[in-house]
């Protein structure tokens, strides 16, 4: 039998981003400051969203993303 991981695609990123930051929009994240932002990247890392997803789905720079 093998193991299916559940699929962590674009879809499930943009739920993931709206119940964490409790918004519609996505790019909201752009005009929290500098430190509520980089808690809420580092939240969203943590559960599990790829930097990759991340500069996608809320317009922040690769490399803000990776400081956070």
């Amino acid at each position: 039998m093998e193991y299916e991981s559940p699929k962590r695609d674009d879809e499930w990123a943009k739920e993931v981003i709206r119940k964490h930051l409790d918004a519609e929009s996505r790019t909201v994240l752009k005009s929290y400051d500098r430190g509520r932002r980089d808690a809420a990247l580092r939240e969203l890392k943590n559960q599990g969203l790829s930097i990759r997803q991340l500069e996608l789905l809320t317009g922040i720079n690769r490399g803000v993303i990776q400081k956070a």
